[in-house]
């Protein structure tokens, strides 16, 4: 959860926490664990340069932290986005999500690709991975990372909507709509708002 602008309790809380790790730490065997720690309380507070730093000594001390991976290929992601200062106004979304530019998304990329090696059963894996390919245009590999998110997950209402914003962007409506229509019966408001624009054409 990542507190707003103005959630000065809650942001005061994880720097707290960020000082309590940066004492534990100089004072004690380095653990892969308290970089992880410290590198979700960076990546509430957006501060994704110090939370991937983090992440690298966690994978540095513990080369199959799955969980690592993961939120590293996160906060490599995010920190594109904030790197290129692009504002989420300007550009595509998949499921209210701003895209960065094609081509930037490589480590990240890498870091997903590391997490389904070693959990190659993890929905969000795929997921996220083909959210990363849809920003760089690749829809037909984006929409296999979806399929197989679904085929693990059936109830996965975001891949649901993002296959089908997928689908709706390659021109098959029917296949789209289909896909909508499931990810708003599992929850996904902005669906039927697709949904009515495309009725509406």
């Amino acid at each position: 959860h990542e507190p707003s602008m103005t959630d000065e309790e809650t942001a005061q809380n994880h720097f707290n926490s960020i000082k309590y790790y940066n004492s534990y730490i100089a004072g004690h065997e380095p653990r892969a664990i308290d970089y992880l720690g410290r590198a979700m309380d960076y990546m509430t507070l957006r501060d994704y340069e110090h939370a991937i730093a983090d992440l690298d000594k966690a994978i540095s001390l513990t080369p199959d932290f799955t969980l690592a991976y993961l939120i590293r290929a996160n906060a490599r992601y995010l920190n594109t986005k904030l790197s290129n200062n692009i504002g989420e106004q300007h550009v595509p979304k998949i499921q209210g999500i701003a895209l960065p530019h094609a081509g930037q998304l490589r480590a990240a990329i890498a870091d997903i690709d590391s997490v389904i090696r070693l959990s190659p059963s993890m929905p969000i894996a795929y997921y996220n991975k083909g959210v990363m390919l849809a920003g760089e245009g690749d829809h037909t590999s984006a929409l296999q990372c979806f399929n197989k998110a679904i085929e693990l997950k059936p109830d996965f209402g975001e891949a649901y909507y993002n296959r089908g914003y997928m689908f709706l962007s390659l021109g098959n409506k029917d296949a789209a709509f289909a896909d909508l229509s499931r990810a708003g019966g599992l929850g996904i408001v902005p669906s039927y708002n697709l949904l009515k624009r495309m009725s509406s054409k």
